[in-house]
């Protein structure tokens, strides 16, 4: 499963929720285009440089992007 958002001009951005939530309790900054993800409860939540939450949907990577052709990917 990917985290999918959008950030403010409409670029799509992806993160991989298993890959990103590992390197997140490993103390690492996961970080793409302006979107950070942080750790929440079971999974993950997208932010701003402001801290405020970016609306977004966990979705499968095949299914995404085929509407979001041009999302930016975070890899590990």
């Amino acid at each position: 499963m990917f985290k999918n958002v959008q950030i403010f001009d409409g670029t799509p951005v992806a993160f991989p929720v298993e890959a990103a939530a590992a390197a997140l309790r490993a103390g690492e900054v996961v970080e793409l285009s302006g979107v950070e993800l942080r750790l929440d409860g079971g999974g993950v939540r997208a932010v701003d440089a402001n801290g405020d939450e970016i609306t977004g949907h966990q979705a499968f990577w095949f299914a995404w992007s085929q509407f979001m052709a041009d999302t930016l990917l975070w890899e590990p």
